[in-house]
């Protein structure tokens, strides 16, 4: 049995070990690379030891982002709390876009870089602007975000001044769907006699033709042969207003009261100022003549009138006369063209006349044909079996 003062040596020697070796590792060390683009807030100013309890706070560069704890304590062992962190360049990933794709290109974006990206057939970019990869407080994302939308050609509801659509309350139509646009008495659309017009959706999205009346306006200055001066009608140029005019020396005003309106036709009458002249032969018609035959070496008195008419299967536009009026003829028409269907453009479209048979068919302007699909086959697309014929075009169905 070992005397107590053994017993009270050896303790004494065990304690004093004990403290010795506390105070060897209540202390922490920095013993890492720290990342270059990181922030350390806690370390003692000086070369001061860092003791047990020490806390320290990390933060990275503004286009860097935190891969690890915000924050570490320096405990009693001597050890960290956890691992130091380390920071890694903010940007942005691949995005999954529906009915899009990404092509083969870097994993990772940096900040500002744009993302190139293509959208399924029958999709388009849902923003025109090309997606960047953007920093915003502490986090990358893609601005505009990148996002697919299905081909549609757009309308703006209720439509502008003068506008109607017909069918009506619908702003999205598919590729090869019709819409009717119809223009108030004081609107046009394709030109300035034209106040309604059958548009077609395109397969990119784009509507065939313009779908917004525009507001009948003549030239905010008359500036017509034989005029004294130049005429100001600026904010007095809509449809049926009036300005006054004189003529030069030698020339008499077409008007009694001197004055010039606005019409469809632009200012009339035509011309403003007149001499006391004949007019020689009429013009030619495109696609048209005169209704009578008339010579080359013709003249025609003030007041008289020509008829003309179109070919055949053609269909006038405007009024049928011109008339002589002080050497000057007066009047506007136009031809509008057929349609033609032949059986090797039916062939190509696998269908064929719902009514009668032929292998050849000239169909009038705003005429209607109607189709039927070839047997065994059926029809595709949106394109209706009853189309119309619009100025020598006519959109046909296809079945397969």
């Amino acid at each position: 049995m070992k005397p107590l003062w053994f017993i009270f040596l050896f303790l004494q020697v065990f304690v004093n070990l004990e403290f010795s070796w506390s105070q060897a590792v209540n202390t922490c060390e920095i013993g890492v690379v720290l990342h270059p683009h990181l922030y350390i807030a806690g370390i003692p100013l000086n070369g001061e030891a860092i003791t047990a309890g020490r806390k320290l706070h990390f933060v990275c560069r503004a286009d860097h982002e935190l891969d690890g704890a915000t924050q570490i304590e320096c405990l009693k062992t001597g050890q960290w709390s956890a691992p130091f962190p380390t920071c890694s360049a903010i940007g942005c990933s691949i995005p999954q876009i529906e009915h899009g794709s990404v092509p083969t290109g870097p994993r990772e974006y940096k900040e500002n870089e744009v993302l190139n990206f293509s959208c399924d057939a029958t999709y388009k970019r849902a923003d025109d602007r090309p997606p960047r990869c953007t920093i915003f407080a502490g986090k990358a994302d893609w601005n505009p975000t990148p996002a697919c939308k299905p081909i549609q050609c757009e309308l703006i509801l209720p439509p502008p001044t003068g506008t109607t659509y017909d069918p009506p309350n619908r702003n999205v139509f598919s590729p090869g769907e019709m819409l009717r646009v119809l223009c108030g008495e004081t609107h046009w659309i394709l030109d300035a006699q034209t106040r309604e017009s059958d548009v077609t959706c395109n397969y990119n999205g784009v509507w065939n033709a313009h779908t917004k009346c525009q507001e009948v306006k003549c030239p905010a200055y008359i500036e017509e042969d034989n005029l004294y001066y130049r005429v100001n009608a600026w904010g007095r140029n809509k449809l049926g207003d009036r300005v006054t005019y004189d003529c030069s020396w030698g020339y008499q005003t077409a008007t009694a009261d001197k004055t010039a309106t606005c019409t469809r036709e632009g200012w009339t009458p035509k011309p403003l100022c007149r001499a006391p002249i004949v007019c020689s032969a009429p013009p030619l018609l495109e696609d048209g003549d005169t209704k009578s035959y008339i010579s080359s070496d013709s003249v025609f008195q003030h007041g008289d009138k020509v008829e003309y008419i179109c070919q055949q299967t053609y269909t006038l536009s405007g009024e049928p006369f011109k008339t002589c009026d002080n050497g000057v003829w007066i009047g506007d028409m136009r031809c509008l063209k057929p349609c033609t269907v032949n059986e090797q453009l039916m062939n190509t479209h696998n269908i064929w006349f719902a009514h009668g048979y032929s292998d050849k068919l000239y169909v009038p302007h705003k005429d209607h044909l109607t189709f039927v699909c070839k047997r065994g086959t059926r029809r595709v697309g949106r394109v209706p079996m009853r189309v119309q014929c619009n100025d020598g075009e006519m959109t046909l169905p296809t079945c397969q």
